[in-house]
């Protein structure tokens, strides 16, 4: 955790995988390794982590919400709108997953359901789905 924390991405993949040999159970230690594989990039290696979880765990909000992240940065948004489908039945109240779920839709030129997705992110008070932004993408 000191390394992710550090920034220390590789790093800290090497330590969570070592926790994962002795610990092949370890939830946290995979989300974490997912996170830092997002952070340089490792997008499939990433995902291979949020499944590990999501087969420990069965609808782990964190797993399906970092899931529907990295698909949305392999531009698969027709899946990550599937994986924000799944963290918004677990929590209603999740404005990261109703943020990206925006931004998808967004992708796929809805408009009008982008929108209704980002205001209720910046209800939510998502950090991301300031005013500002919200408006330039729905006005």
């Amino acid at each position: 955790m000191i390394k992710y924390r550090l920034e220390d991405y590789r790093g800290a993949i090497s330590d969570f995988s070592s926790t994962i040999r002795y610990f092949p159970d370890d939830i946290n230690a995979y989300y974490f390794r997912g996170l830092s594989k997002i952070k340089v990039l490792d997008f499939d290696g990433a995902l291979l982590d949020f499944t590990k979880i999501l087969e420990l765990s069965r609808n782990n909000e964190l797993a399906l919400v970092k899931s529907g992240y990295v698909k949305y940065k392999q531009e698969k948004y027709k899946e990550a709108i599937d994986f924000y489908n799944s963290a918004i039945v677990q929590n209603e109240n999740n404005g990261e997953a109703f943020f990206y779920r925006g931004m998808s839709k967004s992708k796929l030129d809805d408009k009008q359901g982008s929108c209704e997705d980002l205001n209720l992110a910046n209800k939510l008070q998502y950090i991301e789905a300031f005013d500002e932004f919200v408006e330039s993408m729905c006005n």
